[in-house]
């Protein structure tokens, strides 16, 4: 589902989603929440309340991602994966990062190594 978590357009494919895991269980179905990490160079940090701000929108409607796939042009400081995992309530291990690459034929590849295929 594309957009932001809230938009009034998205609503019903969301409310959609979270029907479905009823009518299928937590075993047939997962929740994979992209989102995206910016960087701020005056900072010099990557800013992680927009990916737990859009989490907490998720869970308002029902939704609790079972997975983030973390956007980044940049690696994902170790201490940034726990304070998401800590804040999004979702294992450590299934918060991905997803690194920016030079061609679509590396992404399978980046995923595999940072272990997505794993968590799914």
């Amino acid at each position: 589902i594309g957009g932001t978590v809230g938009d009034i357009e998205g609503l019903p494919f969301l409310e959609a989603i979270r029907q479905l895991r009823n009518d299928l269980g937590r075993d047939r179905t997962m929740y994979m929440h992209l989102t995206l990490l910016p960087y701020i160079p005056t900072a010099g940090e990557l800013k992680t309340k927009p990916t737990q701000h859009s989490v907490k929108e998720l869970l308002s409607v029902g939704i609790q991602p079972d997975v983030l796939l973390c956007r980044a042009d940049r690696p994902l400081p170790e201490g940034e994966r726990k304070k998401i995992s800590l804040f999004c309530n979702v294992d450590e291990r299934d918060v991905i990062p997803a690194l920016d690459v030079d061609t679509i034929y590396r992404v399978p590849l980046a995923y595999h190594a940072e272990g997505l295929d794993a968590s799914v």
